[in-house]
This record gives C-alpha cells, structure tokens and sequence, in this order.
C-alpha cells in the first residue's frame, strides 16, 4: 500500500491557488489548462503503471523459480528498502513539486531548488544506508542473509536520482514517463533471461533495483539536456534548513503510513517467518493493481483542486463528486473480481498456493476499496490545507497498527495481519472522510 502523502505548504494564498502556465497553443484557456492536468495525469498513471505492473508480471516467475522462502526473503528485505526511499523522498514529491512549478520561468531558482533538493536526498541516502548497516549487523536475523539487504538498498539510490519530483512540477511528465517504462522492462526482461534458478536469488534482487538506477540516471541526463541546470551549491545554509522543514509533515505522515503500508510484510516476517511474509506481499501485490492506478490520478489533480478550492468552490465540489464516485466504481469492480476469482488468481501466480493465499485475496478484495478512496480523497483534503488532522490521522493509525498486528499476526500469521489492515483503512477511511467534510 502506497499513501499520498500529507504536505506542509509555505507561502501565502496567492502562491497557493498560482497555476501552471498552459506551455501548448492555447495557454491560459481552460481548456488548455484542463489538456495539461489530463496529459500529466496520463503520464503519471503510465509511469506509476511501470513501477507497479512490471515487478508484478515477474512475480509467478520468481516465486517459482525462487521458492517460497527465498522468494519471502526478497520480499521481507524490499519492504525493508521502502522506509528508506521513504526517508529520502522526505515529502519533495509534493513540496519540490510546487516550488519547481512556481518558478518554471527563472532558470537561476530552478537550479537552486533542484541542487538543493537532490544534495539533501543524497546525504539522507547516506545515512540512511549508515543505519540500514548498522541494523544488519546487529540483527543476528538480519545478518544471517546479510547480502540481499545491501543489494536491494541500490533501489534507494534509483529513487534519489529518479526527479520526478521536477518534471511532475516543469508539467512535462511526458518527457520521462518512456525513459522509466523503458528501464524498467529491460529489467524485467533481464530477470527472465538471467535468473535461472535459487543460487540466481541476489542476481534477481539486484535487476529489480537496477531497473531504478537506471532510470534515475536517465532522468537526471534528461534535466541536465533540456533545461539548463547549473550545479549551485545552496547560498545559505537556512534555505537547506527551510527545504527540510517544509517537507517535514510530509515524510511524518508518509512514514506512518508506511508503518502499516511495507510494516506489514516487515511484521509478518518477523513474526510468521519469510514464506508467510512472501505470500502476504504476493496478495498485496495483486490487490494493489488498482491503487496503482488511482494514486498518479490523486498526484495528477492535486495542484489543480487547489486552484479550484481557493477561486471555484462549486467546481472543487464537482470536482470531488465526480473523482470519488469513479475510484468507488474502479475499486468495487477489482474487488469484486478479486473476490469471486480469488483462488484461480492464487493459482495463477503461485502454481499450487496454499490455502492462506486465496483468502488473503479474500480479505484484500475489501482492503483495495477503502484503500482507492483513502488516497482519492487526500487531495482535497491537502487543497483544504488540513495537514495537521491529516498528520495525526496517520500517526493515531500507526500507533493502532503496531498496537493491534503483533498479537494478531502472532497468534493468526498472515490473515492476522490482512485483517488488522482491513480494520486499519477503515479507520483511515471514515477519519477522511469526516477532515475533508464530504458528507456536510
């Protein structure tokens, strides 16, 4: 599970509600304004559509090839990476994204947020691979495979330098969406051709987070050809200072999210060993199909609902009517299918699952709903500037998580945890609703 993340926005009301310019014929048009937000949405929904459903397609291939237990491992320790991509993200995928976007005609400010930003990813990669170490040799559980965990940590690196964050606020995600799609199939396709059988278990680790690197390495060639980017060390040592702290409730909200979100494979693995925990990333995988979707939709429209709420209120309302009636539609409809096809589905993947898979599916098919419309409506509860409810909605469904899915996952194992996360969306559904004031 993946969570649109909360964001500390600085500026007054006129930076808030400022537009992108239009940069095809008819700027300024609400047409054109509504072609850039579909194009952006398209570009995101095929980039999100890449990191998400490549990894995917190998998954039956790996399970088989891998076995359950390695499989698991490869799991438990890409769960593990994610805190760490979360650390460096550090919420600039939406408050670099709108500083880059109200400054897209001052090349000097440009380089400035954009040196700034990527210098403050890189020491957080650094520290954060510090202390990933640090846990690995210090974990005799983690340690006994301590290899894999330092390979997938490559995938850290991909995310570093991969600048979505620039292009999503440049409004020119068509740029890279081909680059990461491309990188990432050639990764995709390199685990079939090289990965042969269990002694090739860090060799697929290793093309999985390859795929990122390369990626990210294409990306930064792209911003350095197109856009004039100086290499500008930042002038004061507060810009750095001011940078983080816009982006702190951001990564507060992001990380307690993903307590509960990558935290489930992590506890299930600790708790019900790396076979249990495979076979709950598997059903969360195949559940995720439609979050995959709707979460670049969510990023899409974002920067437009601000617009909306601060100078359309009815068509904010609109807005909001018609983005949620679609995501209940989508979400019913794979979780309907989910549901009644769980065990071909299980079977499909997995050649002969056990039982626990199949009804994991089960329990996923309701999870997926309430997960669709939980990142749909944190858009419009980020246009109507509710960080701090969203903050401590975050942090109260961490604490319940950690609270509820030991004992549950330790005396139920995989179905343990599933419902805990069941129970845990629901929460985090009915608190959305009631901060972004849907039903008044």
């Amino acid at each position: 599970m993946e969570v649109i993340k909360s964001s500390q926005i600085s500026g007054e009301a006129q930076s808030d509600c400022q537009t992108h310019p239009d940069r095809e014929a008819g700027a300024g048009s609400t047409t054109g304004k509504k072609r850039v937000v579909v194009e952006n949405v398209a570009s995101l929904v095929v980039l999100q559509g890449a990191n998400y459903l490549l990894p995917v397609i190998v998954l039956p291939y790996l399970v088989r090839v891998l076995g359950a237990e390695k499989f698991g491992l490869l799991a438990f320790a890409q769960a593990l990476t994610q805190y760490f991509v979360v650390l460096t993200d550090y919420g600039f995928n939406f408050t670099a994204t709108r500083q880059i976007a109200v400054s897209q005609n001052n090349p000097q400010r440009l380089s400035e947020i954009f040196c700034s930003v990527l210098a403050i990813k890189l020491v957080l990669m650094l520290f954060g691979f510090l202390s990933m170490a640090a846990l690995v040799f210090a974990v005799p559980k983690f340690y006994a495979n301590w290899p894999i965990y330092f390979v997938t940590y490559l995938a850290v690196l991909g995310y570093v330098l991969f600048p979505v964050w620039f292009f999503q606020g440049m409004e020119r995600m068509k740029y890279i969406t081909g680059v990461n799609v491309a990188a990432r199939a050639i990764a995709t396709v390199a685990i079939f051709v090289l990965v042969r059988s269990q002694a090739d278990f860090l060799l697929a680790a290793g093309l999985q987070a390859g795929g990122f690197v390369l990626a990210g390495l294409l990306g930064l060639w792209f911003v350095w050809r197109d856009f004039s980017i100086s290499l500008i060390l930042p002038s004061r040592f507060q810009d750095v200072i001011s940078t983080m702290r816009e982006g702190s409730q951001v990564f507060i909200a992001t990380l307690s999210g993903n307590v509960y979100g990558q935290g489930a494979v992590l506890v299930t693995g600790l708790l019900a060993g790396h076979t249990a925990a495979g076979y709950y990333m598997l059903a969360q995988k195949i559940g995720g199909a439609a979050v995959a979707l709707v979460q670049p939709v969510a990023q899409g429209i974002y920067p437009h609902m601000v617009h909306l709420f601060t100078q359309d209120f009815s068509g904010y309302h609109r807005s909001r009517k018609r983005v949620l009636a679609g995501g209940l539609a989508i979400g019913l409809a794979v979780g309907s299918v989910l549901f009644l096809f769980s065990h071909p589905i299980a079977s499909a993947v997995a050649g002969r699952p056990p039982v626990v898979l199949p009804d994991l599916l089960k329990v996923f098919s309701f999870i997926i709903v309430l997960i669709v419309m939980n990142v749909l409506l944190n858009p419009f509860i980020l246009a109507m500037k509710k960080y701090d409810d969203m903050q401590r909605m975050y942090m109260m469904a961490a604490i319940l998580f950690v609270l509820v899915s030991i004992p549950a996952t330790g005396q139920f194992g995989p179905m343990g945890m599933a419902c805990t996360v069941l129970g845990i969306e629901a929460f985090v559904f009915i608190r959305s609703i009631q901060i972004a004031k849907v039903l008044e």
